[in-house]
């Protein structure tokens, strides 16, 4: 009796607290997260998958594996699911507003702070998950060593990916860009609509776009 005592209340003696379940409005967002990955994401590149994805979701002092069978080391399995899969908790070890995917629990996992932290609205932070999920899909399909290849930074250090200075404020290629982005935008609307578009649509759409990207001026983004 004494043993098995012992196993049911390792977690508490281990942590000096038990990990509390994730909260419903967590599971909820990733759920949502999913549903685009698997019902929009493939519409923009095609073939993406993530339904088998780890998550490691930090809330508080705890952080948590979800979508994920295998217990990483220091996990201790809960009573909880998500996604017909355990849920895994243990004490805090990354910053509380992570937001990335590498290989955080021996293979690649999304690991992601929950939006109290990082200011986002629900559905903004839904879509920073589907969109660490298709970091985790090109690293399935050889993204390091595609990367490696350019011959930019160290081949066995990735941080310099964060550090190196990409010109996203540089005012020529913001317009360049928005440019690019209203080409493709409609170069994908053509393929369902009739074979020509009027002059003079052409020309608003183009003058439309470099007016949109002479108003970023050097901003960093344009909604």
């Amino acid at each position: 009796m004494k043993s098995i005592l012992v196993i049911l209340f390792l977690p508490t003696a281990a942590w000096g607290v038990e990990a509390p379940p994730p909260a419903d409005a967590d599971l909820l967002r990733l759920q949502e997260a999913f549903r685009l990955a698997q019902t929009i994401a493939p519409r923009v590149w095609n073939g993406f998958a993530a339904d088998d994805a780890p998550i490691v979701l930090i809330r508080g002092e705890f952080e948590y594996v979800l979508n994920d069978d295998v217990a990483p080391d220091g996990f201790e399995k809960m009573t909880q699911s998500f996604r017909a899969h355990p849920i895994y908790a243990r004490p805090r070890t990354f910053p509380p507003g992570l937001e990335a995917s590498f290989p955080a629990i021996g293979r690649d996992a999304v690991v992601i702070g929950v939006p109290e932290v990082s200011g986002r609205t629900a559905a903004g932070w839904s879509i920073i998950v589907c969109h660490e999920l298709f970091h985790v899909y090109q690293r399935r399909h050889g993204m390091a060593e595609k990367i490696a290849s350019l011959n930019i930074g160290p081949r066995n250090d990735a941080n310099w990916q964060l550090n190196y200075p990409f010109p996203y404020k540089t005012e020529r290629v913001v317009r360049a860009l928005n440019l690019l982005g209203w080409r493709a935008t409609s170069s994908i609307a053509s393929r369902s609509s009739p074979p020509r578009t009027t002059d003079r649509a052409t020309r608003s759409g183009r003058r439309s776009a470099l007016t949109r990207s002479r108003a970023c001026g050097a901003m960093t983004t344009c909604q």
